[in-house]
């Protein structure tokens, strides 16, 4: 989970640069409010000397020039995408497609603000790369991953959409009318939030882009997709049974 306080310099440490499919790319970080929706999005400064262990990124929340403002604390999903250098483009819809996702915590640095999310550690040998330090603790937010069936794009040559069925039995839909042709745009595309960024047919639907409502997607490297749910969404949508994804196109 990647930490951001309000009011100051921040630092990003992700892995991104090693899993890159194109030479040299920007980096486009998109963050979603887990309940409002609202998403912010920038591209930060790479400052890592060591891009083929990790990259660390670094920006100001605020509300200066070249500042970034986050519209509430708490909790957010994000996505890191790859992009030419020097585009500049703030649309994950218009990437290259998604390479790292995860979840943020936005904390308000007030007098008055007060923290039950994690408690912070500092190591006593901060510069010795060997030491890792891991304390024992409860994951509050744990999930459970579900997988589709294995997506044939030399049988169906583009997919939109995912039913989820509870032992094989639809209990929810979420479609889109923009198809996909691969699977690394079909991953980005059920990363990407309602409503639909390209303002097409499917806009006024509960069922469109409603995929960022069950988890965060994956390519799971053996032509299935993997969605990291909430055990909680997964226990209300298949409590006592097993959840599947039926990617299809509609």
């Amino acid at each position: 989970m990647l930490l951001i306080r309000t009011g100051q310099e921040n630092t990003l440490v992700v892995t991104v640069s090693q899993n890159a499919t194109i030479p040299n790319p920007e980096w486009l970080f998109s963050f979603t409010h887990i309940f409002s929706k609202r998403q912010v999005q920038f591209i930060p400064t790479n400052v890592s000397t060591h891009r083929t262990r990790y990259d660390e990124f670094i920006f100001v929340e605020g509300t200066g020039a070249g500042e970034i403002q986050f519209p509430y604390e708490g909790l957010y999903t994000y996505g890191v995408y790859q992009q030419a250098q020097g585009s500049g483009n703030l649309n994950p819809q218009y990437s290259q497609g998604i390479i790292e996702a995860g979840e943020a915590q936005v904390i308000v640095q007030s007098a008055n603000t007060t923290n039950d999310y994690y408690i912070e550690y500092v190591s006593n040998n901060e510069y010795n790369s060997n030491y890792i330090f891991a304390p024992n603790e409860i994951n509050p937010s744990s999930t459970t991953s579900v997988y589709s069936q294995v997506i044939d794009f030399s049988a169906t040559p583009q997919y939109n959409s995912i039913v989820y069925r509870c032992d094989g039995v639809s209990v929810q839909s979420c479609y889109s009318c923009t198809n996909q042709y691969n699977i690394t745009d079909l991953v980005s595309m059920f990363n990407t939030p309602a409503p639909d960024p390209l303002s097409g047919c499917c806009t006024t639907s509960s069922y469109c882009y409603c995929w960022t409502d069950y988890g965060i997607y994956y390519n799971n490297g053996d032509g299935r997709i993997r969605c990291e749910m909430p055990t909680t969404t997964y226990n209300t949508l298949c409590s006592g049974g097993t959840l599947t994804l039926d990617v299809i196109y509609d």
